[in-house]
């Protein structure tokens, strides 16, 4: 398989999540210092709890962040319910505390200049 990369940095098409905070921190000159926050379980049915650890110390000026989704599948939290057999397939459960594209939009907008 090719090897590529993005500003001098090896890209593996199969990362690993803690992989990619690690690309994504070396690519904006994090520190290696994190905050965890967890965010507000306002659906304790769903059995899921999400937790922000955000590398901010960074001198590209832009942070890094990774949401953990205990428990939690392979769908964007808040998001309709995959087909019964995806949702067999994929595994974990679908948090339902809040809207993945809202945290996502809410983290993103400071570094585009958008409200």
């Amino acid at each position: 398989m090719e090897t590529r990369e993005y500003e001098g940095h090896p890209i593996d098409p199969q990362i690993s999540s803690p992989r990619t905070i690690e690309f994504w921190r070396d690519v904006n000159g994090c520190a290696s210092t994190s905050e965890t926050s967890t965010l507000p379980d306002n659906d304790p049915k769903d059995g899921t709890l999400t937790q922000i650890v955000t590398y901010s110390d960074c001198t590209s000026g832009a942070a890094v962040a990774h949401a953990i989704v205990e428990n939690g599948g392979h769908s964007v939290p808040g998001d309709r319910p995959f087909p019964l057999i995806i949702s067999l397939m994929t595994g974990g459960k679908l948090a339902k505390d809040y809207s993945g594209y809202d945290v996502f939009w809410a983290f993103t907008k400071e570094f585009n200049g958008q409200d």
